[in-house]
């Protein structure tokens, strides 16, 4: 891999802040490619040519100085990675005034190559597992060929996992900051080397949890819930997560579907739920938007513009219909919430007394959050 002339030039800025001299990239190709002198950018280097050789230091001074076309007095020294030239780094000025720093230099562009190297490596390795997990959990059956395909990527398919999707929005950072400060949080809360994160789309993450190794659902709920807790640290917004599971390990097609179900499930109150424990919220999380908005305009909508009526009737059912228990907490008379039950039936024609009209106002309720 050879260095890009972005990555160049923001070498040669770095090199800039340690040191006073003009200072030059060199390419492959012998042409320099950035520069503190904008000048001699696109130009050949002859100098070059040699370094590239022999991937040893040269000195360009009053005896070589004629001979060689493109070329300015200092020293030219070729950056090594993995036994590879990858470029070359040049300092101007008399070979005796630049020597002091020029190992330094080139250590510290080495480094920096290095480093983004690195990271280049690690993007497509992010990007081969995302486009891998894609074809996973997607897939009805899974063949010999996907196994080892997960196999070389270090993702043995034939361990029990949990599909976690979560939904991390912040309007303060940029995408680039939520998935460092998410996977941070993921990975220090479930650092095994079988737990795999994924960014799955705008505001979205996949986990995928190797569970053999954990205990119990409530242990795991634990650590899920700290690395929500986490997580939210860093966002202004809420930080949900679905968990699904599977029947089969290795097919994961079913536990995706069920996280995803699961997170769909997940409010402001309750921010983390496991597919299992779905019941009402799975069937609510299946309502289309349309019939949502034609329900909550027969039942919800004449109270709107009526708080009081609305908070009592969240609070009666928050009390389980218990209507000491609701004055109670409320601080008021029983008779004043007979009259306030008595006005939301005659409002909305549905009497929040009777467990027809119950379970509506708690579907309305539901759908409104």
């Amino acid at each position: 891999m050879n260095v890009n002339t972005a990555l160049a030039e923001n070498i040669v800025e770095e090199v800039k802040r340690v040191i006073k001299e003009d200072v030059i990239f060199i390419d492959d190709t012998s042409t320099i490619i950035a520069s503190t002198d904008p000048s001699r950018k696109g130009t050949l280097h002859e100098g070059a040519q040699l370094v590239l050789r022999t991937k040893q230091k040269l000195y360009i001074d009053d005896s070589n100085l004629g001979t060689l076309k493109g070329v300015k007095q200092g020293i030219t020294m070729p950056l090594i990675n993995h036994g590879s030239v990858v470029g070359i780094i040049g300092i101007t000025g008399a070979p005796e005034k630049v020597e002091a720093f020029a190992e330094l230099t080139r250590r510290l562009t080495e480094l920096m190559i290095h480093e983004a190297f690195l990271l280049e490596e690690q993007k497509w390795q992010d990007r081969s597992i995302e486009v891998f997990f894609n074809e996973w959990i997607r897939s009805e059956n899974v063949d010999q060929e996907l196994m080892n395909q997960g196999m070389r990527l270090g993702i043995p398919l034939d361990r029990p996992y949990l599909c976690c999707l979560v939904e991390a929005k912040s309007p303060k950072s940029q995408p680039a900051q939520a998935e460092r400060y998410t996977r941070s949080a993921f990975h220090s809360c479930f650092p095994r080397k079988q737990n795999f994160f994924v960014r799955w789309g705008e505001d979205l993450f996949l986990l995928m949890i190797e569970v053999s190794g954990l205990r119990q659902q409530k242990d795991l709920s634990n650590k899920l819930e700290s690395c929500r807790k986490e997580m939210e640290k860093h966002y202004d917004g809420m930080v949900r997560i679905g968990i699904g599971s599977s029947q089969d390990n290795i097919v994961m097609e079913e536990a995706y579907k069920n996280a995803k179900k699961a997170l769909q499930a997940a409010t402001q109150d309750k921010r983390l739920i496991f597919y299992e424990e779905l019941s009402i919220e799975l069937v609510l999380s299946d309502v289309s938007g349309e019939a949502k908005s034609t329900f909550l305009t027969r039942v919800i909508e004449p109270l709107q513009q009526k708080r009081e009526l609305v908070q009592t009737l969240e609070m009666y059912l928050h009390c389980n219909q218990s209507v000491k228990e609701t004055a109670g907490i409320m601080h008021i008379h029983i008779n004043t919430l007979h009259y306030r039950l008595k006005q939301i039936k005659e409002c909305t024609g549905i009497d929040p007394r009777t467990t027809e009209g119950i379970v509506a106002f708690y579907l309305a309720l539901e759908f409104l959050k």
